[in-house]
Parts: structure tokens; sequence; C-alpha cells
């Protein structure tokens, strides 16, 4: 029984080789060499190589993934930045959604004239200027570029002196002030001093700077000067952003590592940016979508109304922005106001594109006078009326701003918010909502604007070409 059953063992075993064999020719003489049998994953009679393997396991080999998602930070919003980090003592809670600011500004020290002022001979005249809420009677004041007489020399010009006129009534109604000349010619006769005929014109748009009154001998008061804060107030507007993940999904294993704090990060940097440029473009009021009340915040926009124009500086085509026009709108930026000695300017992409291209940028830029504060880079120029940090703006180009600028005094923006940020966590499925997780970032707040005349909106040339 052994030794037959050995004979079949053997003789089965061989009858399975033959049979496979067989197969194996019919199969080579059906298909080329190296053929892939997909159903088990061989290959016979070729080296096993990639090109062979992703055939055979399409799913075996993997692209090259990156893993690090790449997420754009404190640059896209510089603004919020600075509020949040730079000038953090400028956010200040509320306690109502429109909120209220006052502000008292100082006076400005200089002004304008505004009509031609012809001399005769005059021993008083009326000289019409640009703010007569600047002057009160007493008041000495000086013509920049026209020259004055020292006392009892009537023939010669004395140098480096300005005319100088005492203010002795003032008619607000009529835009003017009634003046007579202290440095006139000097003649003999009295009142002793008069303007000199040809030589003491007042041009047009001359310089006028205020300084201090002159009073007589039993004068104890004089004309009080007012100084009385302004108000001025903004919506918190109520900004929110979510996400909203499945269960499933957060369960559900994936090449890469996108987690929920992933889109959470993702969620905030859209938050911060489209918050951003509602700080900027905002317009102040209350709507009723679907009967709702609503509230919006201005933006900075809103509120500044200075404006340097520099659109007309194009030839050909071509941005002809010069060293002495960045001097003008610097002296007026940080000159007739009472702000700080150092200001912010937001710079659209285009307008900065030209401003390399002047000497006092090339030269910042050329000396690397790069800082890194606040998670921002920034460049800086001193100039002689104060300091200027120079910020390129990357949204700017998006929001109609390209080729414009913002010149800021920090110090007299500020935010205030009636709920802080926040970020909250929302389980829907036990709400009976959906299946999933959600996450509501929100914030109740809005810009604060002080002294607008510390702030200005630069409108730069359209140009087609800087070639």
């Amino acid at each position: 029984m052994k030794q037959k059953f050995k004979l079949h063992g053997i003789f089965g075993l061989l009858l399975v080789m033959a049979t496979g064999l067989i197969i194996t020719a019919c199969m080579a003489f059906l298909m080329p060499a190296g053929a892939i049998f997909a159903e088990v994953g061989t290959v016979v009679n070729d080296p096993l190589d990639t090109e062979l393997l992703g055939e055979a396991a399409p799913r075996l080999l993997l692209d090259d993934i990156d893993a690090i998602v790449t997420k754009m930070w404190p640059a896209y919003a510089p603004l919020d930045q600075l509020l949040r980090t730079g000038i953090k003592d400028q956010r200040k809670a509320c306690d109502a959604i429109k909120t209220r600011h006052y502000a008292v500004e100082t006076k400005p020290f200089n002004d304008i004239v505004t009509t031609a002022v012809t001399a005769s001979n005059q021993s008083a005249f009326d000289l019409h200027v640009g703010n007569t809420a600047l002057y009160g009677v007493g008041q000495t004041i000086f013509i920049n570029g026209v020259g004055g007489y020292a006392e009892g020399a009537n023939t010669t010009l004395l140098a480096n002196s300005s005319l100088s006129l005492y203010v002795y009534a003032v008619d607000s109604s009529n835009a003017l002030i009634k003046v007579i000349p202290i440095n006139g010619d000097n003649v003999t006769s009295a009142p002793k001093s008069i303007l000199k005929t040809g030589v003491q014109n007042i041009p047009l748009n001359a310089t006028i700077s205020i300084g201090g009154r002159a009073l007589s001998e039993l004068a104890v008061q004089t004309d009080p000067s007012e100084y009385v804060p302004s108000d001025d107030y903004n919506y918190c507007q109520y900004f929110g952003s979510q996400i909203e993940l499945s269960k499933w999904e957060q369960k559900t294993r994936k090449e890469v590592k996108f987690s929920e704090a992933d889109q959470l990060e993702l969620a905030l940097y859209d938050y911060r940016v489209r918050r951003e440029i509602s700080y900027w473009l905002g317009s102040r009021n209350i709507i009723f979508p679907a009967g709702k009340k609503t509230y919006t915040c201005g933006g900075l926009t809103y509120f500044i109304t200075n404006e340097v124009d520099w659109t007309g500086l194009l030839s050909g085509g071509v941005p002809t922005i010069k060293a002495q026009n960045i001097d003008e709108m610097v002296r007026g930026v940080f000159s007739g106001n009472a702000g700080s000695g150092q200001r912010w300017m937001f710079i659209g992409e285009y307008l900065w594109n030209a401003l390399k291209r002047t000497e006092d940028i090339q030269h910042t830029i050329t000396n690397k006078e790069v800082e890194y504060k606040f998670g921002l880079y920034f460049n800086k120029i001193n100039t002689g009326d104060g300091e200027l940090i120079l910020l390129k703006h990357p949204l700017f180009a998006f929001i109609g701003m390209g080729y414009d600028a913002a010149v800021i005094d920090v110090n007299n923006i500020g935010e205030r918010h009636f709920e802080p940020q926040t970020i909250e966590n929302y389980d829907k499925e036990k709400l009976g909502q959906a299946k999933s997780d959600a996450k509501f970032i929100s914030e109740t707040s809005c810009p604060v604007v002080k002294y607008p005349a510390t702030h200005s909106i630069i409108r730069g040339p359209r140009y087609t070409s800087l070639t």
C-alpha cells in the first residue's frame, strides 16, 4: 500500500509540473517576453524596474508629495499686524457698538496768502488768508520770501529778513485780517512803518508764519484761544469666519498631514486679510440685509481727507517722480499738524516700483537700510522734517490702490473692540445639525482715526511703462 501511494504521488506531481510547463509555453507563444501577470503581480524574464513595477502595481509607487503647506502671514495684513503687536496700547475695549473718540488739535503755525497785495505806501491794509481762525488781535505774522527793513533804515532791505505784519482786526466773514506793517520802509513821517511802493509786493500763495502776540503796556488780557475737543465715531463691525470638518473626514487616513489645526491656520489668515481690507476701504453705515440690523465700520480712507496728487507726474507713460517731489510730500505730511515725528507710508506695488527709481529711495535700498520689526520688513528715510517708514503693502494692488500710498501717523490711529477676537468650538452632532465639528472665528471691532490732518493719501501716477 505504501509503495502504491508513493507511485501515485510521484505521478501526480509530474503531471502537475508538466501541465504548468505546457501552460507557460502557450502563454510565452501568445505574449511577449517579460509579460506581466496582473492577477498575481509577477514579472518574468526581465529585471524588475520602476516602470514595470508601476504597471504591475499602479498605487504602490507614490508621487513625491510636499507635506508642507505654505501659509502666508503678517506681510499681507501689515496694518492688522501693527495694531495687534506694534501699537498694542492703541487697542482698547469699548462697551458699545458705536464708539466715539475725542481729540484736541493744536492750531497750525502757518497759513497762505489767498489774494496778492500790491504795495502802495500803505500804512494799513487787508490781507486775505486761508484760515482766519488761526489769528487773533495782536498777533505778529511773517510773510516768507518778502523782505523787510531794519528800524530807521529805509534804503536797503535787511538781509535774511521777512516782512512782518501786526494783526489789529480779524474779519472772518470776508476771510481776511487787517494788518499794520512792522518793518516796512520806515519813513520818518508818522506812522513810521509803511510798505514801500513796488518793493514789498506780497504774492499769491505766499507762506505766512504765525508768531506770538505783541501787547501794549497796559494790556492784561487778549482775545482767547479756543481749543475745543472734536469728536468722531465709528461702528464696530462683526467680523467672522468658520471652518467645519465632518467627523469621518477627521478620522480618515491621508497621504499628507493636513489637520484641523492647518485648516484653522489658513482660516485665520483669510480672516485677517479680509478684515485688513475693511480697515482700509470700509464705509461707516447701518444696513438691514434680510431685515437684520448690521453695522459696517469706516476704514482709514473713509476718514482721511488730506491728499497729495502725483497723478500728473508722467512723461510718455513713464512716472517722473523726483527727489524734490518726495521732499514736498514729506514737508506737507509733517508740517501744520500736531502729529508725531514718525509716519508709516504704506505703498502700493506700482508706486513702489516707481519710487525705487528716485535717488533717495535708491540710496536707502542700496545701503540695505532694511529693518525687521513686528513681523514686517521695512525701509526708513530720515528727513529734516521727520522719519518716514516705507512699507510695501501687498494688498494695495488688489484693492485699487496699487498706484497709491497712505501715510499714517500710527500714534493717531487705533482700534476698538466691542468683542475681542475669539475662536469658539461647536460639536454640531450634539446640536442635532450635522456629524461635524466647527470652529467659528469672530471679533466685533473697528479702526479709530484721530487727527485726520496727520494722515494723507498719495495718489500716484498711473503709468504704462517703466522702461
